[in-house]
């Protein structure tokens, strides 16, 4: 029992380096676990669903599995040869039909269907938080950037989705300030999802949104009509236990401080559940 009980610590220390890992280092991470074959399998199972461990670590054990298990599925994928396919073939015949966008913006509703086809719902969640580069094989720069694209949207509906919206809220707290573009998407898909859960992670996000200072006081009129805008829509989305969250902000501000009655309203909603994780469902 004390060998299991130290194999399971290693695993989930191998589990939390990788979640934390990002390129090269990641890759690298990730196959000193699958490098281990088939036999690491149940304590992988084990870990997917092990409530003890970060969601990082449960989804790094899942994104192990699946290469394990279907790795060459995933490689059937990125090798899928869209110039036979059936239902392409029109494009690789008369290049002039492309449209500007490119090929890989004019593949993207049946490069959706094969990826839906496949239900490689972990690789997918991988390449959208990890960016490895792990697209088609060979490298084609008509589908390199739209690759994660494909991901993003054949996952949108499954319980799997649950992960990407987690990703976008731990990219939102990295990186508070929006220095970096994926980060600005981020946000603006958490608005446009109306994800309560975010409120907190968008909160933070405000200062850089609308160029507030540090110093509060000297921020323009005009800036801080945007953001009384941004927090009253923030207060729309959010649930009721956000209030007292949304209430200390609004305490920042003499100029928010219209806002208190929304909130107090908002305390009187009935509560809402946090979204609850898959449970791991290989090839679902």
């Amino acid at each position: 029992m004390a060998a299991i009980a130290a194999n399971s610590a290693t695993l989930h220390e191998q589990l939390r380096e990788a979640a934390t890992a990002e390129g090269t280092r990641y890759l690298t991470a990730r196959g000193e676990i699958t490098s281990q074959g088939k036999v690491v399998l149940p304590a992988l199972h084990k870990a997917a669903d092990d409530s003890a461990l970060t969601w990082q670590q449960r989804l790094m054990a899942r994104i192990c599995c699946e290469w394990l298990e279907r790795g060459t599925e995933i490689d059937a994928l990125r090798k899928h040869s869209w110039e036979t396919d059936p239902e392409s073939d029109m494009w690789w015949k008369s290049p002039r039909l492309v449209s500007r966008a490119g090929l890989g913006a004019d593949l993207f509703g049946l490069a959706l269907q094969r990826f839906r086809e496949r239900r490689l719902w972990y690789y997918y969640v991988e390449i959208i938080w990890k960016s490895t580069g792990e697209y088609r094989i060979p490298r084609d720069s008509s589908f390199h950037g739209f690759w994660p694209r494909y991901a993003h949207k054949a996952l949108c509906g499954e319980p799997e989705f649950y992960f990407v919206i987690r990703i976008l809220r731990e990219r939102l707290q990295r990186d508070p300030r929006l220095e970096h573009n994926d980060t600005r998407d981020a946000r603006v898909e958490l608005y446009e999802r109306k994800t309560g859960e975010a409120i907190p992670e968008l909160l933070l996000t405000l200062k850089a949104c609308h160029g507030i200072p540090a110093d509060t006081q000297s921020a323009e009129w005009h800036t801080l009509q945007a953001l009384l805008a941004s927090v009253d829509r923030l207060i729309r989305m959010a649930r009721p236990q956000d209030a007292d969250l949304i209430s200390r902000y609004i305490a920042e501000y003499p100029q928010l401080q219209g806002l208190n009655p929304k909130v107090d309203a908002l305390r009187k909603r009935p509560p809402v559940a946090e979204p609850a994780e898959p449970s791991f469902e290989p090839g679902h």
